[in-house]
C-alpha cells in the first residue's frame, strides 16, 4: 500500500504539521464504528490538505459565443488562500439574433484548479428577449 501511495501521490497532512507528506495508508482493527471514524478522518485530512496554486474560470458550453472575455484570466493563490473569495468578470456580446419569442440559453461555468481539477460548476442563463417587447 505504501508503494501504491508513493506512485499515485496519495499524501495528506494526517499529523497536523501543515505539510501534506503523510501517505494515505491506514491500518484498522476493531469495530465497524472505528473503521467509519478512520475513513471519515482520512477523508477530512485529505480535503484539508488540498491546495491549488492557480484558479481559473472556463465556460463549458457556449456554442453561440455569448461570453467574449473573462477577467482576470486566472488567480495565483498563496498557501494561505483557504476560504479566499475570488471574483471573475464575464464580458458578453449579442451572439444570437432576436426572434419573435424570448429564448433562454444555458451556459455552464467551471472553476478549475491548477488547470486540471474541476472545483465547482455554475449554470447561468442568458435571456434573448423576443421582438414582441
Amino acid at each position: 500500500m505504501n508503494t501504491l501511495a508513493d506512485r499515485t501521490g496519495s499524501f495528506a497532512d494526517t499529523d497536523g504539521d501543515g505539510h501534506a507528506d503523510n501517505r494515505l495508508v491506514f491500518t484498522w482493527t476493531g469495530s465497524s464504528s472505528s473503521l467509519r471514524s478512520t475513513i471519515v478522518n482520512a477523508i477530512d485530512d485529505l480535503v484539508s490538505s488540498v491546495q491549488f496554486d492557480r484558479v481559473s474560470l472556463q465556460v463549458a458550453n457556449d456554442p453561440y459565443g455569448f461570453v467574449s472575455g473573462i477577467t482576470p484570466e486566472y488567480y495565483e493563490l498563496s498557501s494561505s488562500a483557504d476560504g479566499q473569495t475570488v471574483n471573475f468578470q464575464l464580458e458578453f456580446r449579442g451572439a444570437v439574433a432576436q426572434g419573435s419569442e424570448d429564448e433562454v440559453y444555458t451556459l455552464t461555468l467551471n472553476v478549475i484548479g491548477d488547470d486540471t481539477v474541476l472545483l465547482d460548476t455554475l449554470d447561468i442563463y442568458v435571456l434573448v428577449p423576443g421582438s414582441s417587447y
